[in-house]
């Protein structure tokens, strides 16, 4: 199973890989989130190159049971943020992927 990183963590191996300092990565990482937030909320998508795209999916409204109770409600429709992968990203992760 992979290592899941933390935000802090990912900040410091971006720091050392690139060059920057810490407080530098810590920031641009606090800054992306806050940016694909905002975009997102607001209905936009956008596009990494390279990397791959950020969009919103409608997920429409539906009956839901509540399991401990067995009442049934009402879940209100929403979007659900999504990413997919480029596909040469998922061309080098099949490649050099050793499972």
């Amino acid at each position: 199973m992979s290592k899941k990183l933390k935000a802090s963590d990912f900040a410091v191996k971006f720091a050392k890989e690139y060059g920057y300092t810490q407080k530098q990565a810590k920031q641009f990482v606090a800054d992306f989130s806050k940016f694909c937030t905002k975009e997102l909320t607001n209905g936009t998508s956008f596009l990494l190159s390279g990397l791959g795209s950020f969009y919103g999916e409608r997920q429409e409204a539906k009956r839901v049971r509540n399991p401990k109770t067995g009442y049934y409600t009402d879940a209100p429709s929403r979007i659900v943020p999504k990413f997919k992968f480029s596909t040469k990203v998922v061309e080098k992760i099949k490649k050099d992927s050793s499972i």
